[in-house]
Protein backbone atom coordinates (compact mmCIF):
# COMPACT_ATOMS: atom_id res chain seq x y z
CA UNK A 1 0.00 0.00 0.00
CA UNK A 2 1.24 3.39 -0.52
CA UNK A 3 1.96 5.49 2.37
CA UNK A 4 0.80 8.59 1.20
CA UNK A 5 -2.84 6.99 0.43
CA UNK A 6 -3.60 5.38 3.60
CA UNK A 7 -7.01 2.86 4.46
CA UNK A 8 -9.28 4.84 6.93
CA UNK A 9 -11.94 3.38 9.10
CA UNK A 10 -14.57 4.53 6.59
CA UNK A 11 -12.76 3.10 3.15
CA UNK A 12 -12.73 -0.47 4.89
CA UNK A 13 -16.30 -0.11 6.32
CA UNK A 14 -17.85 1.01 2.95
CA UNK A 15 -15.52 -1.47 0.87
CA UNK A 16 -16.53 -4.56 3.81
CA UNK A 17 -20.11 -3.48 3.64
CA UNK A 18 -20.71 -3.58 -0.49
CA UNK A 19 -18.78 -7.18 -0.42
CA UNK A 20 -20.85 -8.73 2.02
CA UNK A 21 -23.90 -7.34 0.59
CA UNK A 22 -22.35 -9.05 -2.71
CA UNK A 23 -21.85 -11.60 -1.44
CA UNK A 24 -25.23 -12.71 -0.18
CA UNK A 25 -26.28 -11.51 -3.29
CA UNK A 26 -24.31 -14.52 -4.80
CA UNK A 27 -25.76 -17.22 -2.56
CA UNK A 28 -28.67 -16.01 -4.61
CA UNK A 29 -26.93 -15.67 -8.53
CA UNK A 30 -24.89 -19.07 -7.60
CA UNK A 31 -28.53 -20.51 -7.55
CA UNK A 32 -29.54 -19.10 -10.90
CA UNK A 33 -26.68 -20.29 -12.09
CA UNK A 34 -27.54 -23.78 -11.54
CA UNK A 35 -30.47 -23.27 -12.16
CA UNK A 36 -30.25 -21.91 -15.55
CA UNK A 37 -27.23 -24.69 -16.34
CA UNK A 38 -29.86 -26.87 -18.42
CA UNK A 39 -31.39 -24.35 -20.22
CA UNK A 40 -27.39 -23.61 -21.81
CA UNK A 41 -26.84 -27.16 -22.74
CA UNK A 42 -27.24 -26.60 -26.44
CA UNK A 43 -24.70 -23.66 -26.24
CA UNK A 44 -23.03 -23.67 -23.00
CA UNK A 45 -21.01 -20.79 -23.74
CA UNK A 46 -23.57 -17.98 -23.45
CA UNK A 47 -23.92 -18.97 -19.55
CA UNK A 48 -21.15 -16.73 -20.01
CA UNK A 49 -24.10 -13.86 -20.18
CA UNK A 50 -24.68 -14.43 -16.30
CA UNK A 51 -21.03 -13.79 -15.22
CA UNK A 52 -21.06 -10.53 -14.62
CA UNK A 53 -22.74 -9.86 -11.52
CA UNK A 54 -19.72 -12.11 -9.79
CA UNK A 55 -17.03 -9.13 -11.40
CA UNK A 56 -19.25 -6.09 -9.62
CA UNK A 57 -17.88 -5.60 -6.45
CA UNK A 58 -14.29 -5.44 -7.35
CA UNK A 59 -14.69 -2.88 -10.28
CA UNK A 60 -17.65 -1.21 -8.03
CA UNK A 61 -15.61 -1.28 -4.10
CA UNK A 62 -12.83 0.12 -6.68
CA UNK A 63 -14.23 2.84 -7.95
CA UNK A 64 -15.87 3.77 -4.69
CA UNK A 65 -13.11 3.43 -1.94
CA UNK A 66 -10.59 4.48 -4.44
CA UNK A 67 -7.51 2.70 -2.67
CA UNK A 68 -4.60 0.66 -3.67
CA UNK A 69 -6.29 -2.84 -3.13
CA UNK A 70 -10.02 -2.25 -2.57
CA UNK A 71 -10.73 -4.46 -5.65
CA UNK A 72 -8.75 -7.50 -4.47
CA UNK A 73 -10.48 -6.82 -0.56
CA UNK A 74 -13.64 -6.51 -2.00
CA UNK A 75 -13.36 -9.94 -4.16
CA UNK A 76 -12.12 -11.70 -1.47
CA UNK A 77 -14.56 -10.41 0.99
CA UNK A 78 -17.50 -11.09 -1.29
CA UNK A 79 -16.37 -14.83 -2.17
CA UNK A 80 -15.97 -15.56 1.52
CA UNK A 81 -18.97 -14.38 2.39
CA UNK A 82 -21.08 -16.50 -0.53
CA UNK A 83 -18.39 -19.32 0.41
CA UNK A 84 -19.60 -19.49 4.24
CA UNK A 85 -23.03 -18.93 3.56
CA UNK A 86 -23.99 -21.37 0.67
CA UNK A 87 -21.74 -22.19 -2.15
CA UNK A 88 -21.58 -25.04 -4.29
CA UNK A 89 -18.05 -24.54 -5.19
CA UNK A 90 -16.46 -24.09 -1.31
CA UNK A 91 -13.29 -22.70 -1.01
CA UNK A 92 -13.03 -22.58 -5.17
CA UNK A 93 -15.02 -20.15 -4.60
CA UNK A 94 -12.62 -17.97 -2.39
CA UNK A 95 -9.83 -18.37 -5.02
CA UNK A 96 -12.37 -16.96 -7.72
CA UNK A 97 -12.85 -13.80 -5.78
CA UNK A 98 -9.10 -13.19 -5.33
CA UNK A 99 -8.82 -13.30 -8.95
CA UNK A 100 -12.18 -11.45 -9.76
CA UNK A 101 -10.75 -8.64 -7.26
CA UNK A 102 -6.89 -8.49 -9.09
CA UNK A 103 -8.02 -8.66 -12.54
CA UNK A 104 -10.33 -5.46 -11.55
CA UNK A 105 -7.37 -3.90 -9.79
CA UNK A 106 -4.60 -4.77 -12.68
CA UNK A 107 -6.98 -2.86 -14.53
CA UNK A 108 -7.00 0.13 -12.55
CA UNK A 109 -3.22 0.18 -11.97
CA UNK A 110 -2.74 -0.02 -15.42
CA UNK A 111 -5.23 3.20 -15.67
CA UNK A 112 -3.17 4.95 -12.94
CA UNK A 113 -5.63 4.37 -10.40
CA UNK A 114 -5.77 8.17 -9.41
CA UNK A 115 -8.78 8.96 -11.32
CA UNK A 116 -11.34 6.18 -11.14
CA UNK A 117 -13.88 7.75 -13.64
CA UNK A 118 -16.48 6.02 -16.13
CA UNK A 119 -14.02 5.31 -18.58
CA UNK A 120 -11.83 3.42 -16.31
CA UNK A 121 -14.88 1.36 -14.64
CA UNK A 122 -15.50 -0.05 -18.10
CA UNK A 123 -11.73 -1.21 -18.98
CA UNK A 124 -12.02 -2.65 -15.21
CA UNK A 125 -14.90 -4.53 -15.94
CA UNK A 126 -13.81 -5.79 -19.59
CA UNK A 127 -10.55 -7.07 -18.52
CA UNK A 128 -12.32 -9.76 -16.64
CA UNK A 129 -14.40 -10.45 -19.06
CA UNK A 130 -13.30 -14.19 -20.67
Amino acid sequence: MHPGNPWRVVDIVVAAAVAIAFGVVFVAWNALWTASTPLFTALPAAQAIIYGVWLVPGVLVGLIVRKPGAAIFAGLVSATVSALIASQWGLDTILSGAIQGGGAELAFAHMLALDRRVPRAEVGGQALVP
